[in-house]
């Protein structure tokens, strides 16, 4: 038997009812054992179009022996019971059923991606499941789920747009900052000391890596923030210029340098850095920081995290 994690959610018709019903038709399964149960917690509405109505949202923690791939789809066709339909992303929804996590798993399919790649940063998420099972490892972080939970509630909100400098990414963060009401902070260093993909060795950082760093852990003192609650969103993260191993071989200024900036409450890994194999806080990502979706994308993360529920 595998434990997975479930969450749910409805903001059409009979919330409470669809969400109970649903619970019924998992635990109904001969392959599925319901452990545990969330409160159901009313939550704004985050993307999508406007003028929907409040969620209902919450989480099952479940054992199965089913796999990941057949969970799934037999949480889609729960949802198609419900009468689900997907005509408009982040629309209205009857029901909602998301495999979140599903024990130290960690998959890619073209249809499935766990751990869910929104779930970290999703405060209506997060709350649910940290009630359930608070001491579960997510398998990318490396951080308990009640430790993400007490990170979303308390961080300062810093949101730092990593990857290649670029017009399209400084953009992406000016627009989102002037979209949520925030301050945009552009990367003070000066183009010539940039290094283009970061630090190409493995050994210590450059002088030039080094003033990089130092420019950009200026704009983002940790200590007297300016900002206060505001969200502050720059167009760099303080590492873009460094590889981050490096810094373990580094000069003890670098190490000090990086013990006085802030950090940040979510790290979004931009263009070809989409991938980050271990990320030190919750991370969206956004391959494309050009296209479309990017800035609808960007600022429902940050109102995820905020989501009071």
């Amino acid at each position: 038997m595998a434990a997975a994690l479930v969450g749910l959610g409805s903001n059409v018709g009979d919330r409470l009812q669809t969400l109970d019903r649903a619970v019924e038709r998992l635990a109904a399964h001969s392959a599925i054992v319901v452990q545990a149960k969330s409160a159901w917690r009313a939550t704004a509405p985050v993307g999508g179009p406007a003028g929907q109505e409040e969620f209902l949202n919450g989480a099952v923690l479940l054992d199965t022996s089913l796999s990941a791939i057949e969970l799934f789809a037999h949480l889609q066709s729960i949802e198609q019971v419900a009468g689900r339909e997907r005509l408009v992303p982040w629309g209205p929804r009857t029901l909602d059923l998301d495999l979140l996590l599903f024990g130290d798993a960690v998959l890619q399919t073209p249809d499935l991606t766990v751990p869910h790649p929104r779930m970290a940063f999703r405060r209506f998420v997060v709350d649910p499941v940290a009630q359930i099972a608070p001491d579960w490892i997510h398998p990318v972080i490396g951080w308990s789920l009640g430790r993400i939970r007490e990170h979303l509630h308390t961080a300062t909100p810093y949101i730092a747009l990593a990857g290649p400098r670029s017009p399209a990414k400084s953009q992406l963060a000016r627009n989102a900052a002037a979209a949520v009401g925030g301050v945009y902070l552009s990367d003070p260093a000066d183009l010539s000391l940039d290094v283009p993909g970061g630090s190409q060795s493995a050994g210590p950082p450059t002088p030039h890596e080094i003033q990089f760093l130092e420019l950009r852990a200026r704009q983002i003192p940790r200590a007297n923030w300016p900002y206060g609650t505001t969200p502050a969103i720059s167009d760099f993260w303080i590492l873009d210029s460094i590889d981050n191993a490096a810094t373990s071989a580094a000069p003890a200024s670098v190490n000090q340098s990086l013990a006085t900036t802030m950090p940040c409450k979510l790290l979004v890994a931009c263009g070809e850095l989409s991938v980050i194999e271990a990320p030190p806080v919750p991370m969206l990502q956004i391959p494309d920081v050009s296209s479309m979706s990017a800035l609808s994308e960007l600022i429902a993360a940050i109102q995820a995290m905020e989501a009071r529920s």
